[in-house]
């Protein structure tokens, strides 16, 4: 994808992400700082955090996606430390953790087909950094679970049913609950 495709906010993101996941011994920890911090710089001092929260969460973690996919990083677990770093940088800075899980997973899925990066793995590991991040900041951790899995799922329906299979699988199989979620979603 083009650097014209990306916002000013998802470029200086990716160059974020490509510079300190290079060496990282910890690509989780390096993926959710540098999402964290892209976030509430984003995001703080401004009067109106609400409004801006979504875009620029799935701002953030499409540019970090595709600063990961420059890099020899583990994509997965990358993604999943981006995941966890963009929402708990939103609440952080004020933000609605549930609304914006939905649209953050979503976008770490698409983004990841379009960087190449096997979908399944990485709706599997936005889940589960989405579930860290509510454990972290102490939100409502089945209602972020129920969104996060929500969001892989519209995601995967956005590429293709051949996504929403996979994905659906390795929810079921690695996601506790996701099951009855998706069944509701039916």
């Amino acid at each position: 994808m083009s650097d014209g495709v990306l916002s000013s906010l998802a470029n200086s993101t990716r160059d974020a992400v490509k510079s300190v996941v290079e060496g990282a011994g910890d690509i989780v920890g390096a993926t959710a700082g540098a999402a964290a911090d892209a976030v509430k710089a984003a995001l703080q001092g401004g009067e109106d955090v609400t409004g801006k929260i979504i875009e620029v969460a799935t701002d953030v973690t499409k540019g970090a996606i595709h600063g990961l996919s420059d890099t020899t990083a583990d994509a997965a677990m990358g993604i999943h430390g981006i995941v966890h770093g963009t929402l708990k940088g939103a609440s952080e800075v004020g933000g609605d953790l549930i609304g914006a899980t939905t649209e953050v997973v979503s976008t770490a899925v698409t983004s990841a087909s379009d960087t190449g990066v096997d979908v399944a793995k990485a709706a599997s590991h936005a889940v589960t950094g989405a579930i860290d991040a509510a454990k972290e900041v102490g939100g409502d951790v089945a209602g972020v679970t129920k969104a996060a899995v929500m969001g892989a799922m519209h995601g995967a329906g956005e590429i293709g049913e051949e996504a929403v299979h996979e994905v659906t699988d390795i929810l079921v199989s690695s996601v506790e609950g996701a099951k009855d979620i998706i069944d509701e979603m039916k």
